[in-house]
């Protein structure tokens, strides 16, 4: 049985600032789009609930706003699960649970590389990150207006990310 008009929750986001709260807000995107996907899945059983979200904005401050456009880009490319390696799972819950832990990194993930991978004080690597030089090298007259290398953030725009 569909749900009708009035069994349908509307939902906005509103995204604050600061570049700390912006990778915090994309885990919880992430993880919205995430519970989502997982109820989607298991819709028509029995005891699970008809009722429909429907999110139908996103809008945000400084770091909120980058989030939520990003946000909505990794979506329209689709929720594509990604699982945590088992290296990961010991890290992360290095201890046995009696109760089922989280299985996924992320849904999102291109917005988990743009806030989580891809933004490195120092890349091991050897890539550009935000402490390496790029930036005072580049030979072209520009001011230093930062003690951070921006490059990176230029460099995770235009190269995009390898989930994409």
């Amino acid at each position: 049985m569909a749900a009708s008009q009035q069994d349908t929750f509307k939902i906005g986001f509103a995204l604050s600032g600061a570049i700390s709260a912006g990778a915090y807000t994309a885990g919880v995107l992430d993880y919205f789009f995430q519970a989502l996907n997982a109820w989607e899945n298991v819709r028509g059983q029995e005891d699970v609930p008809e009722h429909r979200v429907d999110l139908q904005v996103i809008t945000g401050a400084s770091a909120g706003a980058i989030t939520g456009a990003l946000g909505v880009v990794a979506l329209a490319r689709g929720i594509r699960p990604q699982k945590l390696t088992d290296e990961e799972k010991r890290n992360t819950h290095p201890i046995p649970a009696r109760t089922p832990t989280q299985d996924l990194r992320c849904v999102l993930p291109s917005l988990y590389e743009t806030w989580v991978t891809r933004p490195r004080t120092v890349d091991p690597a050897g890539g550009i990150d935000f402490l390496s030089t790029e930036d005072l090298d580049s030979g072209k007259d520009i001011p230093v207006v930062s003690a951070l290398n921006a490059m990176l953030l230029d460099d995770i725009k235009t190269q995009g990310t390898s989930a994409a």
